[in-house]
């Protein structure tokens, strides 16, 4: 698997584009993130959606539009709902420099963005629940050939995010441990 985090470069991801239909076999390994930076960038994705591949809608930093509006655009331009994910840098964080004072800051990704973008595709976008968590479940784990995650099922790890009525998160299982209830935090750091 070849997972490229993509920045706002003019050529967008040309070359993954060039690649595929060069090699249509190897798009199944190509996992670019973060395709609405631009809107070029998010034209380019469309067109490497429609080709088969996995497209990324990062939740958090630059992007041309918000996240959950973009799944409904690709959509209607026909891209497979199975085809597209939300993704957070996985609590990455950004570094940033103050330019008068020189002090050097990290600030990590914030948690919470794909869960509120998956609720905007549901409350806003008019998509059913069951479809909307596929951004955030199955196909991420489909796209990155995770066995044993994305779902439900038998033989599979016991990672449960339960939502209450107003998809507000409740409750959090990961490898059948309890890491949050009734809304409390159990498990506190990083790597607890």
């Amino acid at each position: 698997m070849l997972h490229i985090h993509i920045g706002a470069l003019p050529d967008g991801i040309s070359v993954l584009l060039d690649i595929t239909r060069k090699y249509p076999s190897l798009i199944s390994y190509l996992s670019p993130t973060h395709l609405i930076r631009t809107e070029n960038l998010f034209n380019q994705a469309i067109e490497f959606g429609k080709m088969g591949g996995m497209v990324d809608f990062s939740t958090g930093g630059t992007k041309f539009d918000e996240p959950h509006v973009c799944v409904l655009k690709a959509l209607e331009r026909e891209v497979s709902l199975d085809r597209i994910t939300f993704s957070s840098d996985g609590r990455g964080g950004v570094r940033k420099i103050n330019p008068l004072t020189g002090e050097d800051t990290y600030r990590p990704a914030p948690l919470t963005l794909n869960l509120k973008e998956m609720v905007l595709l549901v409350k806003n976008g008019g998509l059913p629940l069951e479809q909307a968590l596929q951004l955030i479940t199955t196909n991420p784990a489909n796209g990155m050939k995770l066995k044993g995650k994305g779902q439900i099922a038998v033989g599979y790890d016991a990672d449960i995010c339960m939502l209450d009525d107003t998809l507000n998160l409740t409750d959090v299982f990961a490898k059948g441990e309890c890491m949050m209830k009734k809304g409390q935090i159990i498990k506190k750091g990083r790597y607890e």
